[in-house]
């Protein structure tokens, strides 16, 4: 997911780790928002699926 935020989404290396992280290992609120997200509508489609 990180990659294609920065490389198809051209999002920043900044906006995606949390910036208070000295060691820039932990995601920032956006990017956990997104994965977030991207976890939802899995869910959802996976849901949709006939049986």
């Amino acid at each position: 997911m990180m990659r294609r935020w920065h490389l198809v989404e051209h999002v920043s290396f900044d906006r995606i780790v949390d910036p208070r992280d000295g060691d820039r290992l932990h995601h920032s609120d956006w990017s956990a928002r997104r994965m977030a997200e991207a976890l939802a509508d899995t869910i959802v489609n996976a849901a949709a699926r006939p049986a």
